[in-house]
């Protein structure tokens, strides 16, 4: 897929992972995965809630949040 509108070369992008095996290994992934909202809701609490605290230093006034999304193989990402 090319994408229409990118991100300027100016950006600094924020991740919490460079390999997924922790995602994957927490007891809510799999439920998350299959579209249960709860188990998502949990799964992105509890790895996200302290990083983004720690990140909030970085954010300016007037941050745009864009919410991560894939389209995968088995459909649209469900967590």
């Amino acid at each position: 897929m090319i994408r229409a509108i990118g991100f300027p070369a100016s950006i600094t992008a924020l991740h919490l992972f460079t390999q997924d095996a922790s995602l994957k290994a927490h007891s809510a992934y799999r439920q998350a995965k299959a579209g249960d909202r709860d188990a998502a809701l949990e799964l992105v609490l509890d790895f996200s809630a302290t990083w983004l605290g720690e990140c909030h230093a970085r954010f300016k006034p007037g941050l745009i949040f864009v919410a991560p999304h894939a389209l995968e193989a088995s459909g649209d990402n469900a967590i």
